[in-house]
C-alpha cells in the first residue's frame, strides 16, 4: 500500500485547482463547519491561484467553500439526509431524471453540480426540492 502523499505548505490539492480552472471562486473553510475564513467571502473569493495558494499558506488546515452563483457559472443541488433522498426519489418516481453531471458524495448525502442557465435566477430553496 502506498504512502499517503503529504503536501507541503501552500501547495494546494489537485482538486481545488481543479475547480478554479472552471472558473469557480473559492473560499477558504474553518475546518469542521461552513464559517468563511474571510471578511466579505463572496466579493474576496477567487480563482486565481496565486491567491489561493496564499490563503493555503495562511490558513493550511482550512476546508474549501464553491461560491456559487453567476460569478462563478455553476450551481448545486444538495441531497442532503434522508429528506433529500426522499424529494430525490419523488421527483425520479415521477418518471424525472436529473442529467449526468459532476456529482460528489459528501458526509451526509450528495452534491449534484450544475452549470448556472445563463439569464435565470435561480434562489436558495434549502429544505424543499426547487420547482
Amino acid at each position: 500500500m502506498a504512502a499517503p502523499q503529504i503536501q507541503p505548505p501552500g501547495a494546494l490539492p489537485r482538486e481545488i485547482c481543479k475547480a478554479a480552472s472552471r472558473g469557480w471562486r473559492l473560499v477558504p473553510m474553518r475546518k469542521g463547519d461552513k464559517v468563511p475564513m474571510l471578511k466579505d467571502w463572496p466579493n474576496a473569493s477567487s480563482n486565481d491561484l496565486a491567491q489561493l495558494e496564499e490563503w493555503e499558506k495562511r490558513f493550511p488546515d482550512c476546508n474549501w467553500g464553491v461560491v456559487t452563483g453567476p460569478e462563478s457559472g455553476v450551481f448545486v443541488l444538495d441531497v442532503y439526509g434522508s429528506p433529500g433522498k426522499a424529494s430525490l426519489k419523488a421527483f425520479q418516481d415521477q418518471g424525472l431524471e436529473l442529467p449526468e453531471t459532476l456529482t460528489v458524495t459528501t458526509g451526509r448525502g450528495r452534491h449534484f453540480y450544475f452549470q448556472w442557465p445563463p439569464g435565470v435566477i435561480l434562489k436558495n430553496s434549502t429544505g424543499q426540492l426547487a420547482n
